[in-house]
Order: C-alpha cells, then sequence, then structure tokens
C-alpha cells in the first residue's frame, strides 16, 4: 500500500514564484477555482484505484460486510473512482466487495451495495476546496456532504470551515494476490498504467471489449497486446465477436453495434447489467431486479419470470442467475428455474451445466455439473471472470491485472 507523499524541505526560489502566484490568485478568486477544478480532474483520471482519508480524523472510508466506517488503510479501504459523463462526478466502487457507495436507502449513513449506472444515489460530486489538494465529497441525490463531525462516517450539512467534511484522494496500489498456477501471470494492455477494471467481454481469445475506468469503451483483435479506441462511452459492454456488442450508457439504456462500435442503435430498453447472445438475442436486469429477454435485437423486450442483481445468457432459452449470492439456472426461456449449489459473487456461463465464478473470498472456480461440484481455477482473490471457450477465459485479479486462465 502505497503511503502519502511526504514533502520535501522548502525551496527558496520555488517558495518565492509561488508567493506570486499566491498574490495573482487572491485578486482572481475565481480563476483559483477554476484551476482548482482542472486539477482535481486531472488527479482523479490519473489514478485507477484510491484511498479517501479524512483531513481531520486521518482515517479512510472503508467497506465491511455490507457496512461503511472509518479505518486504517488496507484492502477494505481501497475504491475505483469511476469517473461519469459529468465533471467531477464519480461513483466509489469498492476493491474488496465490489458494490458501490450510494446513499439510496438511508439519508445519515452511506451505505454500500448494488447500484444501477443511473443511480444519482451512487454519484459523488468532488467539490475541490482552494488553495488545497483537498476535496468535500457531496452526494448528488441528495445534495448532503460526507463527514466525520460526531467520529463516525456520516452525510448532511456542513459548515464551510469543518475539517471533518474534507478529504485527501491518494493513488492506492492493492495487496498483491497469487495468479493462477496453470497460466501465466500477464498484463495484457498497454494503454495507460496498464491496469484494467472489472468490466470486460471475451467472445473469443483475441476479442476482447473492455470498459476503462473512466467510461471509455476499447476493443482488442490480438489477446489484448493492441487496443483500439472506438471513441464511446458505457457503463457496461457485452460483446458477441468482433463486429457485435450490446451495450448500456450512464442513462441505462440499451444499445447494439453490428459494425464493430463505428455506430450505436438505441434499443427501448432500459438496464443496468446485459448478457448478449447473438445479434438478435439478449437477456438483461434492472434496477429492480428485473429480467427481461429480447429476441429481435432490441426493439421489443419481455419480462421473465425471477429475479437477479446480474445474468450469464447462453442462449435463448439457456441462461444463470445470480441474486445474493445464490444461483439459478434455466433452460426454458425463464419458466422454470432451478438452483445452483454453493454462492458466487459472479458468475459467467457455458452451457446449462457449465459455468465460471468468484466466490465470496474472491476465489476463482469453475464447475460442469451445474455446481454439485466446484473446482478451484486459481486461489487469491479475483474481481471478475469472464469464459470465452468451455476451458478457457479471462479474469481481473485485485491489482486489476487481465490474466488467461485455463480450467
Amino acid at each position: 500500500m502505497k503511503q502519502p507523499i511526504k514533502k520535501r524541505a522548502a525551496d527558496p526560489a520555488l517558495e518565492s514564484i509561488k508567493q506570486s502566484w499566491r498574490s495573482f490568485f487572491a485578486r482572481c478568486p475565481k480563476l483559483l477555482l477554476l484551476c482548482s477544478l482542472l486539477f482535481t480532474a486531472q488527479h482523479l483520471s490519473a489514478q485507477e484505484t484510491a484511498e479517501i482519508q479524512n483531513f481531520w480524523r486521518k482515517s479512510y472510508i472503508q467497506a465491511d460486510a455490507g457496512k461503511t466506517g472509518l479505518g486504517p488503510q488496507g484492502e477494505k479501504a481501497v475504491w475505483i473512482a469511476e469517473k461519469t459523463d459529468i465533471d467531477n462526478v464519480v461513483r466509489l466502487k469498492n476493491v474488496v466487495s465490489g458494490a458501490y457507495l450510494h446513499a439510496e436507502t438511508d439519508a445519515k449513513f452511506p451505505v454500500v451495495g448494488a447500484a444501477g449506472p443511473g443511480w444519482w444515489s451512487s454519484m459523488w460530486v468532488l467539490e475541490p476546496i482552494a488553495g488545497t489538494e483537498l476535496v468535500r465529497i457531496k452526494n448528488r441525490w441528495r445534495g448532503l456532504y460526507l463527514h466525520t463531525e460526531t467520529g463516525a462516517l456520516e452525510m448532511g450539512s456542513i459548515q464551510p470551515g469543518w475539517l471533518s467534511a474534507q478529504w485527501q484522494i491518494y493513488r492506492a496500489s492493492s495487496t498483491s494476490t497469487s495468479s493462477p498456477s496453470n497460466t501465466a501471470d500477464a498484463t495484457l494492455g498497454a494503454m495507460g498504467s496498464g491496469t484494467f477494471p472489472d468490466q470486460i467481454s471475451a467472445p473469443l481469445k483475441q476479442i476482447i471489449w473492455r470498459v476503462n475506468i473512466a467510461g471509455y469503451l476499447f476493443k482488442s483483435m490480438d489477446a489484448g497486446n493492441t487496443w483500439y479506441d472506438l471513441n464511446k462511452k458505457l457503463a457496461y459492454v457485452s460483446a458477441i465477436n468482433n463486429t457485435t456488442a450490446w451495450g448500456i450508457n450512464f442513462e441505462g439504456k440499451v444499445e447494439l453495434t453490428l459494425d464493430g462500435g463505428a455506430t450505436w442503435r438505441t434499443t427501448p430498453g432500459l438496464l443496468k447489467q446485459i448478457s448478449g447472445v447473438d445479434d438478435k438475442i439478449a437477456w438483461g436486469v434492472n434496477d429492480k431486479l428485473e429480467i427481461y429477454r429480447t429476441l429481435d435485437a432490441g426493439f421489443t423486450w419481455s419480462k421473465v419470470s425471477g429475479a437477479a442483481q446480474s445474468i450469464s445468457a447462453v442462449n435463448g432459452n439457456t441462461a444463470w442467475a445470480l441474486n445474493s449470492g445464490n444461483m439459478w439456472r434455466t433452460n426454458n426461456a425463464g419458466s422454470n428455474w432451478s438452483q445452483v449449489p454453493g454462492k458466487m459473487k459472479s458468475i459467467s456461463a457455458k452451457s446449462f451445466d457449465l459455468g465460471i465464478g468468484i466466490d465470496d473470498q474472491g476465489n476463482l472456480k469453475s464447475t460442469v455439473n451445474a455446481g454439485k461440484f466446484w473446482t478451484s481455477v486459481a486461489n487469491g482473490y479475483f474481481l471478475s471472470a469472464v469464459a470465452y471457450a468451455d476451458n478457457a477465459g479471462y479474469a481481473i485479479d485485485n491489482n486489476l491485472k487481465l490474466i488467461p486462465i485455463t480450467y
């Protein structure tokens, strides 16, 4: 875990230049605020993961067992700051739990849990404090600020001078995890820091679609050696091949491309997660955990029985659903669901019986008999995994590295 950078001894020449700028900004306070905004945006966009320290209490925002709090540095205090399409507005996703910090259910204490891409309650406005590297953090929906005035992590109205409502965002480096023993540990991308967020779609070994930390869409056609910027922002992508992919934008609207991402058609669907089968068939879930399916390229969507936080579709009739760690599967288009033994926090299905998943401890496992037995693929902590074949796929580890896997 990287520690906050200590200040060096003051340089007299540099201090003289700083004093000149202070005098200039004192006469132009609006320009100072503008520069602060630009600095904060650049500082955030440069980091893949972040630790958020309260300036007064010197403790960090943490997530543990579905609850938020304050504590020391550690894995529980590492967050992915997902940029939105609004400057200085981010979604904070805990690296260990994969849950989002939000204010949907409580007006006083923030919580962590599933949050749709369009939820204002899971969006946080970073307000730079002029003349510092500190920010105030305001919930976009409730208009309340994070603070520690009473010693706990709370939301509420604040006074301008409260140190308890001032936060320092540090770049973080998560604790390392072991890599799969049966594959080579590799970072396949070379963009920016070479690290990945936890949302990729790999329909084939060579073809990987990627939504990066800022929501920008990229595609690789050589197993991640080179990446192409598709000049598109999405919250989620589910690719079928090199040319066809389903996506969800930041408004929750479903989009479809048939030409490799050059053009997109918006469909009537409104979802938070989607799993495409081909250019006609896709399954998805919305913020209410309702399951929907389209058979006509998204022109119409039909509600399917059941409830799910995420879904992994195999074909028009077969899919696996995940809800609060419990897995279900259907082979009759959702008319009936049978529970799959075990608990996972993510799943990628390849058939009615075969799938790979990640359990609550972050272990990567596979099954060929619908969960009767789960075989360990790799130990350590993994954020997500996708299968492109019956025995191969890609996983993202706790360091946000993309790793090829076989099982």
